[in-house]
């Protein structure tokens, strides 16, 4: 009879550290990058006949997640325990670079990676670096991408652009971050554009 009591005891003492183990669980907030509502509409375009498929982006397998990463002292890199992206950075890219390009109306059609259409453009696009970096006297928001527009029909490079941005935080910590790299995001949907319609 007391080891039933013992038993009984020890079992609602393990339910009681579990319970407050899990209440005590850190909150973990999911972020995405939304796509710029007032991207320039491009009339006469040269490629307004064209058709362009969005590649999927590229980038290290550590980075491309959906993790949400910050570099500190010494570049040592750690990741946010209080946050995620809401996909990968691959398919979050893609869909920012897809709904750009279409918004813009450069080109008569834009399709994803995933369509079996042949198109007459591919654009390639390679993420270096996405990442908060933090330092004693500063805090950016890091973006390093670079795009490949290629002819499909030759097979060949049309043109190629790197573009990198660092933009300061209005505060340390996540939340600062993802307000800056949607700046850095609001730049690039203005940069790529006016890359993309010189021909």
């Amino acid at each position: 009879m007391i080891n039933y009591f013992k038993m009984k005891f020890l079992l609602l003492s393990i339910l009681i550290v579990v319970v407050t183990s899990c209440t005590k669980q850190q909150i973990i907030t999911t972020y995405t990058i939304d796509t710029k509502t007032n991207t320039q509409k491009i009339k006469n375009s040269y490629y307004k006949y064209n058709t362009i498929k969005i590649a999927y982006p590229k980038g290290i397998n550590s980075m491309m997640g959906r993790n949400i990463l910050f570099n500190y002292q010494n570049n040592q890199d750690a990741i946010y325990q209080n946050g995620i992206w809401s996909n990968s950075i691959n398919r979050l890219i893609m869909s920012y670079i897809y709904h750009t390009i279409e918004s813009s109306k450069l080109f008569r059609n834009t399709i994803d990676y995933s369509s079996y259409v042949k198109s007459d453009y591919l654009l390639e696009s390679n993420v270096y670096k996405f990442y908060h970096k933090v330092r004693k006297d500063y805090s950016k928001a890091i973006l390093s991408i670079r795009f490949n527009l290629i002819d499909m029909r030759s097979q060949k490079i049309v043109k190629s652009k790197q573009f990198d941005y660092q933009i300061s935080t209005s505060s340390k910590d996540l939340t600062g971050y993802i307000e800056a790299t949607q700046k850095a995001f609001n730049l690039l949907n203005i940069d790529l554009i006016n890359w993309l319609k010189k021909s």
